[in-house]
């Protein structure tokens, strides 16, 4: 094998590596966005029931504690 050979076979290795770590960071970031999506999801969902929660007044309000 000569010297253009060699380099040839190592500039395939190299790509092949490259392409290799690409399609794992894609997977990496494909499962960040589905994780984002979900805290959105529930972030949004915290934030409605807690707006829900302030618009009347606690059951709870006039009821004296144990300890009385």
């Amino acid at each position: 094998m000569d010297a253009m050979d060699a380099r040839l076979n190592e500039i395939e290795i190299n790509l092949v590596s490259q392409d290799d770590t690409l399609q794992q960071l894609s997977r990496t970031v494909y499962k960040q966005q589905q994780q984002l999506d979900e805290l959105r999801a529930l972030y949004t969902a915290l934030v409605q029931r807690l707006g829900d929660a302030d618009d009347g007044p606690s059951p709870y309000a006039d009821e004296r504690p144990p300890h009385y």
